[in-house]
This record gives structure tokens, sequence and C-alpha cells, in this order.
């Protein structure tokens, strides 16, 4: 009887064992690197950036991650999935995303949802800046461009193919003006070319001027241009302008912050030589040509 309640202890008690030995075998997630709370890093609004992270399982039986949830501006990326076992030892690659929406410090976390007996949360972190948009290109037509004539002073020109500029000499003066309408943008103006095409002459010199003035096309006239409190500001010299070619004037300082009307003005004080360019009314219209940033 002794011997037969010995053989029932010793089954009852490698009983418990067995049960002991297969409820400690269980995963356990460590993450690699083991912060509180992980930096992604800096970036500029719309770049995403992307961390990499290790999932190890240092417990003692297979590790599954079912998923892996964000809060905030955060992305997971390569999860292992569900029918992936992590085994014992070993550790997978993912990575988590700061998407960059919105400017300033983001913070979140991830909580990684997994067969282990305890669950794991880590917090997110970055830094979103202000980003340098790319350049952006602006081309604008001429929408009035007339020329005065000293000659002829009440005579309008607006509807002319050709403008002209001369020294006013013996009444054979004239200056010419075009407005364009600046599309609003933001950013600071690169530079802004006045493209002109010129006719059948070449001058040596021109000079270009921001003139602010209240004018209609087909109402100015060399006896008006100057009435109604016009004002008018110097930019630059150009140099020669050859005939029948295209040319480009820096005219960067007429340019209204944000866009807006521009009117320049162009003449010449030194040569009797009529140089002729074409108007908004040819094929070879003017422009105005801007890179902002």
């Amino acid at each position: 009887m002794t011997h037969r309640r010995t053989f029932y202890t010793l089954l009852v008690l490698a009983l418990t064992m067995l049960g002991t030995g297969a409820a400690s075998a269980s995963p356990s997630l460590y993450i690699i690197p083991n912060v509180t709370t992980l930096d992604i890093g800096t970036t500029t609004v719309g770049t995403p950036i992307t961390r990499g992270i290790y999932l190890q399982n240092v417990g003692t039986s297979d590790l599954y991650v079912y998923s892996v949830t964000t809060v905030g501006d955060f992305t997971p990326l390569n999860v292992p999935g569900p029918f992936q076992p992590i085994q014992p030892g070993f550790s997978v690659y993912m990575e988590l995303r700061l998407d960059a929406t919105s400017v300033g410090t983001q913070t979140g976390g991830a909580e990684y949802n997994t067969n282990a007996p305890f669950g794991y949360y880590q917090g997110l972190t970055g830094v979103v800046e202000e980003g340098t948009s790319p350049p952006q290109a602006i081309m604008v037509n001429a929408n009035a461009d007339s020329m005065v004539r000293q000659g002829s002073p009440t005579t309008n020109y607006g509807s002319s193919h050709t403008l002209g500029i001369r020294r006013p000499s013996s009444g054979l003066g004239r200056y010419s003006f075009l407005r364009f309408n600046v599309p609003a943008f933001t950013g600071t103006v690169q530079s802004a070319v006045l493209r002109i095409r010129t006719k059948s002459t070449t001058i040596n010199q021109a000079q270009v001027y921001d003139v602010n003035m209240g004018w209609g096309e087909s109402t100015i006239t060399w006896n008006n241009w100057t009435s109604g409190g016009t004002t008018y500001s110097f930019l630059r010299n150009t140099g020669s302008l050859p005939a029948n070619q295209w040319h480009e004037i820096d005219v960067h300082e007429a340019i209204p912050a944000g866009g807006g009307t521009v009117t320049i003005g162009i003449a010449t004080n030194l040569d009797l030589t009529l140089l002729q360019f074409h108007s908004r009314e040819s094929a070879n219209k003017p422009t105005l040509e801007l890179i902002v940033q």
C-alpha cells in the first residue's frame, strides 16, 4: 500500500512539473532600439522619412505580430504578418514613417499587438519644418501696350502692331509702355525679365522705368501720359539692342510682392535712331517672365 501511494505521489509531481514547464513557455517582445520614445528624425513638410526598428523575440516560444497600430502622423511599414512567426532568439525588421503632413513637433506612438502575455507600446516623435518649395516659373503676356509720339501728341497707338522709342529732339521723341497683371504668388521673386523682340533697327542703349500711372491702352497719348499724378522710377540702362532679336531686360525691382499690376516704360536719351519692337498685337508678343521661390 505504501509503495502504491508513493507511485501516485511521484506521478502527480511529474505531471505538475510538466504542466509548469508548458505554462512557462511564452513569447516576449523586445524592440531595438529599446527606448520609451523613438525619435524618427527631422524633415520638411511633404517629405516623409522612415526609421527602421527590430522586433526581437526574447521569449521561449514563437511570437506572432498581429498588427501594429500607430497614433499621430506616423505609419508602420513592413509589419510581419500574423502567419510569420518570430522564433525565440530571432528578430525581424520593420519601419516607422513620419508622414510629415504638417509643420511642428509631431508626437504619437505605436502599439504592438502580439500573442505575448504583455502588450507593448512605444512613443514616437519627430520634427517637421517648413520646406523650400521648388522654383515656380510664371510667364505673363502684356494686357496693354502703347507708345506715345511727340510729333503726334494727340494720337493714340494702342492698336498698333509696333512700339517704338526715340530720343526727344526736334519733335521726334517716342516712349513705349507695357502693362502686365502678374497673378498672385507666394515666395520671393528670384528673377523677372521683360522679353521684347526688336524689328529692323539697332540702338546702343535704352532706359527702363517702373511707371506708376493710371492709363488706358486706347486713350494714352503724348499729351496726357504724365497727367493724373504719374510717377516713375529708373530701373536700369540696357546694353545695345540689335535688330531682329529677342532681348531680355531685368525688371525684378518692379514686381510687387505677391503679384499685381506692373507698368514698364521704355525710352532712350541717346539715340535719334528709331528703335521699333513688336507689340502684343503682333505674333512676337512682349512677355514678362518670373521665377519665384
